[in-house]
């Protein structure tokens, strides 16, 4: 529990500096146009803190709906599991889309590649001959 504690005074106190930081020298911020890395260095200090107060949440809300007979203790192991391997699931389907546009659009130039009609048709005969070539060739350093 103190530890908890800890963590969640450090959040706040890395937060806070982010925060100082950026109101004490808010005319430079501005000029510089930083107002938006200042947001994300402010909420990446809270991202721990917010996922820690969620999950409690839902240990809360979870041992209400037990206590009240809403729910039975063995469900709601079920839903938590079912919950955590579809995340899983997910963000191993969302890390691979980028791969799979990239072949697809890959894919795509291959077969308009493939398709397409050369200007310079090589299996006809058709055309003038030339019935004998001369030339000079020189070389130059």
């Amino acid at each position: 529990m103190a530890a908890q504690l800890n963590s969640s005074s450090n959040a706040k106190e890395g937060a806070t500096n982010v925060d100082v930081e950026a109101l004490s020298s808010n005319r430079t911020v501005a000029s510089l146009r930083t107002e938006n890395t200042f947001y994300a260095r402010y909420e990446n200090e809270l991202i721990m803190q917010y996922k820690r107060t969620n999950f409690a949440g839902g240990f809360w809300y979870r041992s209400l709906l037990i206590i009240k007979g809403a729910i039975e203790y063995h469900d709601v192991f079920k839903v938590v599991e079912g919950i955590v391997y579809g995340t899983s699931l997910l963000r191993q389907a969302v890390a691979f889309s980028s791969d799979y546009q990239r072949g697809k659009r890959a894919a795509v130039r291959i077969f308009k590649l493939l398709l397409r009609k050369p200007k310079v048709i090589v299996d006809n005969n058709s055309g003038m001959k030339l019935k004998s070539l001369e030339g000079k060739v020189q070389f130059n350093n």
